[in-house]
């Protein structure tokens, strides 16, 4: 098992460039969030829970949740992220701002109720322009 985490971290560290400053979200975040079906566990151990407030981390989600047959779940904030708040280039925007406060926890629109079921959760969240996968 931690050979086949290594090499799943290992290709998606290789994918990671085509996820930077070029790469444009296909689907605004309202749309993929219509177009994405609810969190449903199976009997999976692992979990893959993934933010991606434009899009642009979530493919590496569902390739990770599809490779170790885990279940998939989008983090997604309780107030929906306008493209206003995701403004990056002002430095008062809600991202920033939540960012750059150490003590910021926006309330999630849904929670894993069963996270006992899991002994291996995988997070997968935008940093720096590019998508990051932690194990």
């Amino acid at each position: 098992m931690k050979k086949m985490l290594a090499m799943l971290l290992a290709m998606m560290a290789c994918a990671l460039p085509a996820l930077g400053e070029e790469a444009q979200p296909t689907q605004a975040p309202e749309a993929a969030e219509a177009t994405e079906q609810a969190f449903t566990p199976t009997d999976s151990n692992i979990l893959v829970a993934c933010f991606s407030a434009t899009g642009n981390t979530w493919p590496l989600a569902e390739y990770a949740a599809d490779y170790l047959n885990a279940d998939l779940f989008r983090i997604e904030p309780e107030v929906p992220y306008t493209e206003e708040d995701l403004n990056y280039n002002d430095d008062n925007c809600r991202a920033n701002q939540e960012m750059n406060d150490e003590n910021a926890r926006p309330a999630l629109a849904a929670t894993v109720e069963n996270m006992d079921q899991y002994d291996t959760v995988i997070i997968g969240f935008p940093k720096m322009e590019q998508g990051y996968i932690c194990v």
